[in-house]
């Protein structure tokens, strides 16, 4: 498989912390995985996020990206996506989402979520939970991203709309050959839809699975959640 994204040996420590948030990572992401980041809150999962997109930089290592390599990022705040008071229509315009007209533009929201195009003259506040990670998916995978990154993107969802958002998460990037790098704390997401799994504990990878055939098993997960 080709290497898109080689992270060697980083490590991040932030100002006035005692300890690395996270210490001497390395790892390789390869075209078309979809890799899941587990562990306990401040593990450093989303910190490692921020340094692919570089709202951080290491304080030790390298991160070193194939080429033009562009990244698309969704944060657990998908309010900070989008213009909340604007309707969805202004907002797809706003984020560079252009089609010739509106129905072609309805036709591509119906392919995210069935009820998207109804409120394309609606403000994105009238939404749910559901249809503005949606949303939010369709203004991000617009752009053909190469690699797509979430920070616990289906926080706060009730069960049935994460499945769905999970599902329609993979479908979209197998069907657009997108790599996809996602850091949750749900352990079930994680072993379902993965193809890839790396936990991480107090900032090293204590587990890197490549092989999901046998799915994440007890030794895995107390590896990943138990105090070392």
């Amino acid at each position: 498989m080709q290497t898109i994204i080689n992270i060697q040996n980083i490590a991040y420590i932030y100002p006035h912390a005692t300890h690395p948030v996270l210490d001497d990572v390395s790892f390789r992401i390869e075209v078309g995985q979809i890799i899941s980041l587990l562990g306990a809150n401040g593990c450093g999962k989303s910190t490692l996020l921020k340094l692919l997109i570089k709202e951080l930089s290491p304080s030790l290592g390298a991160i070193h990206k194939k080429g033009d390599l562009k990244i698309a990022y969704i944060s657990q705040n998908i309010h900070q996506s989008f213009f909340i008071e604007l309707t969805v229509q202004e907002n797809l315009i706003l984020m560079g989402v252009h089609f010739s007209t509106k129905e072609e533009t309805e036709v591509y929201l119906k392919t995210f979520h069935r009820n998207l195009y109804i409120y394309i003259d609606q403000p994105v506040k009238m939404l749910s939970g559901g249809e503005k990670q949606a949303l939010v998916l369709a203004i991000k995978l617009y752009s053909k991203p190469d690699i797509l990154l979430f920070d616990e993107h289906t926080s706060a969802m009730d069960p049935k709309a994460e499945e769905d958002l999970m599902t329609l998460t993979c479908q979209k990037v197998m069907e657009q050959r997108i790599t996809a790098l996602m850091c949750t704390h749900k352990i079930n997401l994680a072993a379902k839809y993965s193809t890839r799994v790396i936990g991480l504990n107090k900032g090293k990878i204590m587990v890197d699975l490549a092989d999901m055939t046998q799915g994440l098993q007890k030794k895995h997960l107390d590896m990943i959640y138990l105090d070392q």
